[in-house]
């Protein structure tokens, strides 16, 4: 009887310590902002069939691409605007753009080869600048189209997929791995109005998109961080 109340006792314990740490596993990573550094590396937005700059078709493509660039760049500088706004808003320090730069061509790293976009490449990038946090944004692709609503009647909507990548460097753990997510956004003559005129209208949607999506991908990763500044508008 001895042996079996051990026994039964010690299956407890040991039922009691597993579950501890399997709790402790599952507690998130917290941070303290004013001392944590992220690093951005640069946005890449790919060209795919629903962008202005393939409608050509091979023959244009040349033509149409050197076109549309302005509007590419738009699109990417957006998206590093917005990740710099969100992590500074809540507190967090950027490292210098510089230099990751620097650290991209020391490295002869090119992002926008697949073969690059790895978690084990991000934790070496975010060492090289000391930065405990590394993110990255891919837009995959950008659509517009009108969508019906019952009080404005036809109305005119952006979308944009995007994929996000959050590590830490510091652990070599995910927080966000490859996360994809479309951001979308609605015609709106205010916030239109604030992104400047156009060759294509539709574009100011798809750009504000970037933003709504980077903002639903990282709203639960900044839950426990309070806003330090609000951004003026989106």
């Amino acid at each position: 009887m001895k042996q079996l109340v051990t026994a039964l006792l010690g299956a407890v314990w040991l039922g009691l310590a597993s579950a501890s740490a399997t709790r402790a596993e599952d507690k998130p990573i917290t941070y303290t902002p004013a001392s944590t550094v992220v690093a951005i590396l640069p946005v890449i937005k790919k060209v795919d069939a629903q962008d202005d700059s393939a409608k050509g078709g091979k023959k244009d493509a040349a033509k149409d691409a050197a076109r549309d660039a302005p509007l590419q760049e738009r699109h990417v500088a957006k998206a590093r605007e917005e990740l710099g706004t969100l992590f500074t808003g809540h507190g967090f320090r950027l490292a210098d753009d510089a230099a990751v730069q620097k650290a991209l061509a020391e490295g002869k790293i090119d992002l926008s080869d697949e073969e690059n976009q790895r978690r084990t490449v991000f934790y070496q990038l975010g060492k090289a600048v000391h930065a405990d946090l590394v993110v990255f944004v891919i837009i995959e692709s950008v659509s517009r189209h009108n969508k019906s609503n019952s009080f404005f009647g036809q109305q005119k909507e952006g979308k944009a997929l995007l994929k996000l990548w959050l590590v830490d460097a510091d652990r070599e753990q995910p927080l966000l791995n490859a996360v994809q997510h479309e951001g979308k956004a609605a015609s709106n003559a205010f916030l239109d109005n604030q992104l400047g005129p156009d060759t294509n209208g539709y574009t100011r949607y798809t750009i504000r998109a970037v933003g709504h999506g980077l903002d639903d991908i990282l709203k639960d990763f900044f839950k426990p961080y309070p806003e330090t500044a609000k951004p003026s508008g989106k």
